[in-house]
């Protein structure tokens, strides 16, 4: 294969802002792991300055929450 006849795949996922809601949600469970916790809290925290500081042009899709720059293209 050549570089240039790559093509990039399309990746559909949740929302940064559902995902640091999910993570945090997560963290705070009393029953989780606390080595699992500490993780998802991190893992908030990081997309959450992702989502700060590089992230804000994304905007929620209407139906399933995904974001537009997600969807496949037709």
């Amino acid at each position: 294969l050549r570089y240039d006849s790559w093509k990039a795949e399309v990746l559909r996922t949740v929302h940064p802002l559902d995902f640091i809601q999910v993570k945090n949600d997560m963290a705070d469970a009393p029953a989780r792991d606390p080595l699992k916790r500490r993780k998802d809290r991190l893992q908030a925290d990081v997309v959450a300055h992702l989502w700060a500081e590089h992230l804000q042009h994304m905007q929620r899709h209407e139906q399933d929450g995904t974001s537009p720059e997600a969807a496949p293209q037709d």
